[in-house]
């Protein structure tokens, strides 16, 4: 999975919270966080209606009193507890093509913040 996230997603400006190394370990997910410009719930939604991949806008995962714990708001919870290694590595490479196509400039105009 960190391979699948190296190749797709963080060229185009993903960050992950934490450090890689320690990722996968002792938790079953990771928080991606997307490029300031890309509007989150936007992001889930075209996931869904292009490449039939269905995440989870981060701030769903908020604790009500604790919302500056994690970031979560600003990017999407992906879990690797039940999904086998190709099945997920297919996923965040779908999930890069939505990402690219939100960052092309006619795309940015409607989906996101960027202007």
């Amino acid at each position: 999975m960190l391979c699948a996230l190296e190749r797709y997603l963080l060229p185009l400006g993903v960050v992950l919270e934490g450090k890689m190394e320690e990722l996968m370990q002792g938790g079953y997910f990771v928080y991606l966080l997307l490029p300031p410009c890309i509007l989150v719930k936007q992001f889930v939604l075209r996931a869904w209606q292009d490449e039939a991949v269905l995440i989870a806008d981060g701030s769903i995962f908020e604790i009500h009193g604790d919302e500056d714990a994690v970031p979560a708001r600003h990017g999407v919870r992906i879990c690797f507890a039940w999904e086998q290694e190709n099945l997920l590595a297919e996923g965040l490479r779908r999930l890069g093509k939505v990402l690219a196509n939100m960052l092309e400039p006619e795309s940015c105009v409607k989906w996101s913040r960027c202007n």
